[in-house]
């Protein structure tokens, strides 16, 4: 299997990756080689038309050695972590805003974020027949990519995460979304909620807003005060679709942050909603 230190150029499209350490992620990879009629190339890598599955042996968040495949698209098969327990199907763009990179990444360095493809998974798990929250992430952990990548994970909780039929139904919506066009309204960067933004989610389900880059309240401040409003550049720059546009959830904020987040628009010369 490969071990984080190599994943050889093969000329594909687009990259699913899934680790046999995660529950979860083996599940969705297990499904994607028996549905959807993959061969295998090597011990640890199959192809389907133009899609490649990567079968690792190590943690998710740390490998940044898919950047070596040259892909058009890296989609990170995941299992998902709540300290509530609520089950969930998720989606996000990968990064850190500060200083912090405790879960791969470099600090307050940004992965290129796939508005489009993210779109067209949130939409296919919108579609799965289930009670389980479907939610867009706000920006977190690693690896640091330079091509445009995601995360789609599944868990919330130990029953949730071992679940098998739910791990086909999200592997079927992320392999069928990344074959299709999305078909999204407009392209936007969030500013504001918390780390699961579900007026970011419905905005992007009721009216067609495809979401890159989420900057969360709790990560615009640092503890010291300082702020890291600057990273919106990066948020921007580093979307394989330009936003048009940021969405602010207004009320999330106190007047001083939004003044902040406003001046920093402004200087950018982004338009920007309030929601």
């Amino acid at each position: 299997m490969l071990d984080g230190n190599a994943a050889p150029k093969m000329g594909f499209v687009i990259g699913f990756v899934y680790s046999t350490k995660n529950e979860a992620s083996r599940n969705m990879g297990e499904y994607l080689l028996r549905e959807h009629g993959f061969q295998e190339l090597s011990e640890s890598i199959f192809r389907s038309g133009n899609i490649a599955l990567y079968r690792i042996d190590s943690e998710l968040v740390y490998y940044n050695a898919i950047e070596n495949a040259d892909l058009e698209l890296v989609c990170f098969l995941s299992s998902h972590s709540s300290a509530q327990g609520i089950g969930a199907f998720t989606v996000h763009p990968l990064g850190n805003w500060s200083g912090e990179n405790r879960l791969g990444g470099e600090p307050m360095k940004l992965s290129v974020a796939a508005p489009g493809a993210m779109f067209s998974v949130l939409s296919g798990l919108d579609r799965i027949e289930s009670s389980l929250t479907k939610t867009y992430e706000a920006t977190h952990h690693g690896p640091l990519l330079r091509r445009p990548s995601l995360f789609v994970e599944l868990g919330g909780n130990d029953h949730v995460r071992a679940d098998r039929m739910l791990a086909g139904k999200v592997a079927e919506a992320a392999y069928n979304a990344v074959e299709n066009d999305p078909e999204y309204r407009k392209v936007v960067v969030g500013i504001g909620s918390m780390h699961y933004p579900a007026k970011f989610t419905r905005l992007a389900l009721l009216k067609g807003y495809a979401f890159g880059h989420i900057l969360p309240k709790y990560a615009i401040m640092n503890a010291d005060g300082s702020s890291n409003i600057s990273m919106l550049e990066q948020a921007c720059s580093e979307s394989s679709e330009q936003p048009e546009a940021a969405v602010i959830e207004w009320k999330s904020m106190n007047a001083a942050m939004r003044s902040i987040v406003i001046r920093k628009l402004d200087e950018m010369g982004l338009e920007y909603e309030k929601v």
